[in-house]
């Protein structure tokens, strides 16, 4: 009996959370930069078969590590070219993530309320936003998770110790995979608390740690000694530059103040944010693993909140925790009038996340695509000029040629496309092919060739003020510009 309603409950979970995360998975075009960028990598990797150096634009892009691209790159051979494939990664780490949570609740308080955590987790804004947006802050999230909650089955489940840590470790790695040595920084941290604050013998002894870090070591080694082998440069911009610099010297992303993601808890939790502290307090009183279900949020929170570099996604980490938490809170309250109540809230959040997601309109560069297909037989160069679009190559199938002062030694004082690129092209002139100066730039413009060059709207006066030649519109829309030096009379007009 006990066995037929665990398959009930896994095949109700599976097709529950397909649906919900799924439903409307391509119901908005790719936001930039972030999604084009990453998904455009992938393209760029499936067209040259490269599957150890993530390239941009043909540009080393060494941000992240590779199993992000690897798993995109998987859902593009099974599903085409479309905005709901770009987003099965994320999507896939939701549902593994409600599964995660449903295991680990069941294990430490029973059915009932596995469901109620699964019920917190799922209708939370943030991490169903996060499984419609292609990039690793969800999967990354859910494999910290794994790792956590096999290590807390390991110590649950004492006589399974080896197989839960073994789980962990693998979860560790595919972490360190998707986004690098936190992966490995906050468990270790966790471990090292929880033995200074314990000093008492547990299931997990040094063994385990040797036999994890063999894991962990065997997954990240193949990929990481590869990328040294094809690129020299990997270990000082991979480790240097995008693992050291990016959280603890505020070179990248988004420098804010400590107190940035206390709103983005309470709006990316909401509502279940507000009864945190009730379910705090009844959790210090009676789980005996309040270290773990308290102390990993509470660390990670810290971790964000200190370090320079903030992005909302940081924090999907405490997420998980954060639901078993209180889904444990209202499982065990005695009110059952309350409980419907909660019930209903539940179900309201779920038709207002799922009304958003079908509703929400985002910018795009699709509808100038038929424009520039429309020069294929005057062989066009397709300029991105001072902004790189991440989706003209991502849509055109094909590397553009970018424009800039790539001279300025201030670009290295700002956080943006350009300072990506120049990481990836330091020491690396092989690359440069597609990043052109303004004077080779302008050059081509007053030659033979025929260039489409898409440019902010804001730069059509600079741009027309510069080229000293006629300047031919051929589209504009939104805050964005196409222009070209050869005009046809059905397409363009002098401006």
């Amino acid at each position: 009996m006990q066995r037929d309603r665990l398959s009930l409950d896994f095949f109700l979970l599976f097709f529950g959370a397909v649906i919900f995360f799924c439903l409307f998975l391509g119901a908005h075009s790719l936001v930039a930069p972030d999604e084009s960028r990453y998904i455009e990598i992938t393209r760029e990797m499936l067209a040259s078969h490269d599957f150890v150096i993530p390239q941009l634009n043909g540009v080393p892009f060494l941000e992240k590590p590779i199993l992000f691209y690897w798993l995109s790159l998987l859902s593009l051979k099974l599903g085409g070219f479309h905005e709901a494939v770009f987003r099965w990664v994320p999507a896939f780490f939701a549902v593994m993530g409600i599964f995660m949570v449903y295991g680990m609740g069941r294990c430490l308080y029973g059915r009932t309320t596995a469901w109620w955590c699964v019920g917190v987790l799922g209708t939370s804004p943030l991490y169903f936003g996060a499984a419609h947006y292609a990039n690793m802050d969800l999967a990354f999230a859910v494999l910290l998770n794994g790792a956590l909650f096999s290590y807390l089955f390991a110590l649950v489940k004492p006589h399974r110790a080896f197989w839960g840590v073994t789980l962990g470790s693998v979860f560790v790695g595919l972490a360190i995979l998707m986004k690098g040595f936190l992966g490995l920084l906050f468990p270790m941290m966790l471990w090292g608390l929880w033995k200074y604050y314990k000093r008492a013998e547990t299931s997990i002894h040094i063994k385990h740690f040797l036999w994890s870090g063999l894991i962990i070591f065997a997954i990240i080694f193949p990929w990481m000694y590869l990328a040294q082998q094809r690129d020299p440069q990997f270990f000082h911009d991979f480790f240097w530059v995008h693992q050291y610099s990016r959280f603890l010297m505020g070179h990248f992303n988004n420098a804010m103040p400590p107190w940035f993601y206390i709103p983005i808890l309470l709006v990316g939790f909401f509502p279940w944010v507000f009864w945190l502290f009730p379910a705090v307090r009844q959790q210090m009183r009676e789980s005996p693993f309040n270290f773990f279900l308290l102390g990993w949020p509470l660390m990670i929170f810290i971790f964000f909140s200190v370090t320079a570099s903030k992005i909302p996604g940081y924090i999907l980490p405490l997420f998980p925790c954060l639901s078993l938490i209180i889904g444990h809170y209202m499982a065990s309250h005695s009110n059952e009038t309350w409980k419907r109540k909660m019930k209903c809230l539940m179900g309201i959040m779920a038709f207002l996340l799922l009304t958003m997601v079908a509703m929400i309109q985002t910018p795009s560069l699709k509808s100038f695509i038929p424009t520039v297909n429309a020069f294929e037989k005057e062989n066009p160069l397709v300029v991105s000029y001072e902004h790189f679009y991440s989706e003209l190559p991502l849509y055109l199938n094909h590397n553009i040629i970018v424009v800039t002062y790539w001279n300025d030694p201030t670009l290295w004082n700002k956080d943006n496309w350009r300072r990506e690129f120049l990481a990836g092209m330091q020491e690396r002139p092989s690359v440069n092919e597609w990043m052109w100066r303004e004077n080779s730039f302008w050059k081509a413009w007053h030659g033979s060739s025929c260039l489409l060059v898409f440019f902010p709207k804001s730069y059509l006066p600079l741009f027309k003020y510069r080229a000293h030649s006629p300047v031919y519109l051929l589209k504009q829309e939104g805050r964005v510009t196409l222009v070209t030096n050869h005009p046809t009379q059905t397409l363009a007009s002098s401006i």
